[in-house]
């Protein structure tokens, strides 16, 4: 080393990018170790230490400016440093700290592997920043190039979402998005009680995190908590859980993803809906509040406005001592003789709610109010007129295997024959493989690039239908019988578990009731899901011929069931664009 070193004011730089370039670099406090250790052998005065962790593959450090700004100003002279690509990776900086070496302003540069002088060939230098540059730009090329491969593959790049892992075992390029085998379920459930109406999205997140025990994936320095309102609300807006995604943000750039989704593309829509995002039909926000135990938030709607119908709890109290009867929701004495309630000896309390139109005042609606008893009774109402007994709900039960049984054979019929068309588009797409590849078409005389892609594309879009249709066939054999035994249970209990039932009871029945539940003049108007209006109109038809229908020797299981579940709700779809 030269002797002209001992005497040059060094700093100290040391610098860490979180970019992937970074990722073989050692850590800033062990490169400041390591450049200490250096400084003491060598004798080496260093009077101030910059580091930070920014990328240097752009302009616009600003611990790096201060030192060069110290430098400049002659508080230092010499720079130590792990290596050159510490102090710069772009063209900027790089000639930057080239010419202050080049005019004598720094006088050294030390690294582990060299020292660098004002006499050196500034070309070796420049070679040098020039290399660093270009790692960054390749880095940059490969990076984007691995990104559209994994959109081509249909895998959502970056860190995977609450409910899925990134596969970490997968060799390089070929790491897919999986279903966390801790949360993926618990938000699926969570989805499907905000897409049901049995839970609000505040008691969703609630029963989430407090009762169903989610916790984020634990990782090295995060994890292992409760899930946050800002991921909940932006996890129920997020398209990613039905199996589309945008990348990047913002660019309008759609991808279907190739992960298992959580929920349907209606299920998604019709929480979108009840949450108030991306309405396309002019609906109102739906305005949830905080549950009551006597009333329902999000269920109704206004005929006229379609404006969210929401519940106004009434507490009164009849003062004891003069009288007066008085809302005591926010009250605590008599407003006329002002006796404090806690006081009074046995005064009387009454408790209503009333259900009405939530953007009434705004949007000049006339529809009135509904006390919440005489809602109950009309519920009431339509819920027996659905009513089958016991005996006759046994029956259809045990019969629908025979109907099962032909509705299995023509399910297997369409779906032999959707497989056999899927073999042949398989066919068709190996043999246009075969000739664009053959010797007689190495000019592409007989089968260019364009008709080549076009073609392909036809019969992938085709084979894509035909798969899409046998996976509908295998869901709808499940659905079918699901479908049957859960609308018999329903048309059999919902009156008894409705009258008698829990708060979480009744809003169950209500979600399974159908989604067009309008209040007009004080009148509740359902539009029943095709399956309960079958059996309100057979209903119908029975009392016509006395009940005959009914078979008479009938084996009865008179055990009532637990909480009701409504007649399949997550099937229900969006609110039709005429509701009226």
């Amino acid at each position: 080393m030269k002797k002209e070193t001992q005497q040059i004011k060094y700093v100290l730089y040391a610098r860490k990018s979180s970019e992937a370039e970074d990722q073989q670099v050692a850590s800033i406090d062990s490169q400041v170790q390591e450049l200490e250790k250096l400084a003491n052998e060598h004798s080496i005065k260093i009077v101030k230490r910059f580091t930070e962790a920014k990328s240097a593959k752009a302009p616009g450090r600003s611990e790096f400016a201060k030192m060069v700004e110290m430098i400049e100003s002659g508080e230092a002279n010499g720079i130590i440093c792990w290596k050159l690509d510490r102090l710069a990776r772009n063209p900027m900086d790089g000639g930057k700290i080239c010419w202050l070496l080049q005019l004598g302003t720094i006088q050294n540069i030390k690294t582990f592997s060299r020292d660098y002088y004002p006499t050196d060939n500034v070309m070796m230098i420049s070679v040098e920043f020039g290399m660093a540059n270009q790692f960054i730009r390749d880095l940059s090329d490969n990076v984007k190039r691995g990104i559209r491969k994994k959109l081509a593959m249909g895998w959502c790049p970056g860190v995977a979402k609450p409910g899925y892992l990134n596969d970490k075992y997968a060799d390089q390029g070929e790491k897919k998005i999986i279903n966390d085998p801790k949360g993926f379920h618990l938000i699926q459930k969570m989805f499907r009680c905000i897409a049901s109406g049995e839970y609000t999205p505040a008691e969703a997140l609630s029963k989430l995190n407090n009762e169903w025990g989610y916790r984020s994936p634990k990782r090295k320095r995060s994890g292992g908590k409760p899930m946050s309102r800002t991921t909940f609300y932006n996890i129920i807006a997020d398209s990613f859980y039905y199996g589309e995604f945008e990348f990047p943000k913002g660019s309008g750039n759609w991808h279907k993803g190739k992960h298992q989704v959580m929920i349907s593309r209606e299920e998604y829509e019709l929480i979108q809906y009840k949450m108030g995002n991306r309405l396309k039909r002019g609906m109102g926000r739906p305005h949830y509040g905080k549950s009551s135990s006597k009333a329902f938030y999000g269920i109704f709607r206004c005929h006229d406005c379609n404006s969210a119908i929401t519940p106004d709890e009434k507490i009164q109290t009849i003062c004891s001592k003069c009288k007066t009867k008085f809302s005591s929701k926010h009250k605590t004495a008599c407003p006329k003789c002002h006796t404090e309630i806690n006081k009074m000896k046995n005064p009387t309390h009454l408790n209503y709610v009333y259900y009405g139109c939530a953007d009434r005042k705004k949007k000049n609606c006339n529809q009135i109010s509904i006390e919440s008893k005489k809602l109950d009774e009309q519920i009431i109402k339509t819920l027996k007129g659905l009513k089958i007994s016991e005996s006759l709900k046994n029956w259809y039960i045990e019969n629908i295997n025979e109907a099962n049984d032909i509705e299995t054979i023509d399910r297997n019929h369409i779906k032999n024959n959707l497989e056999a068309q899927c073999k042949n588009c398989e066919k068709k797409l190996d043999n246009l493989l075969k000739l664009k590849i053959s010797p007689q078409n190495t000019d592409g005389l007989i089968l260019n690039d364009d008709v080549f892609s076009k073609q392909q594309k036809k019969i992938r879009e085709e084979l894509n239908n035909f798969k899409n249709q046998i996976e509908k066939q295998d869901k709808r054999a499940e659905e079918w019988m699901d479908l049957s035994v859960k609308t018999f249970n329903f048309a059999c209990y919902a009156k008894y578990h409705f009258e008698n039932g829990t708060y979480e009871d009744k809003k169950a029945i209500l979600q399974g009731l159908g989604s067009n539940l309008l209040l007009k003049d004080g009148k509740l108007l359902i539009s029943l899901p095709p399956h309960l209006e079958i059996i309100k109109n057979a209903n119908n038809d029975f009392r016509e011929i006395n009940g005959k229908f009914e078979p008479r020797i009938l084996r009865s299981d008179k055990t009532k069931t637990g909480v009701l579940t409504p007649a399949c709700s997550s099937l229900h779809g969006m609110r039709e664009s005429n509701p009226r």
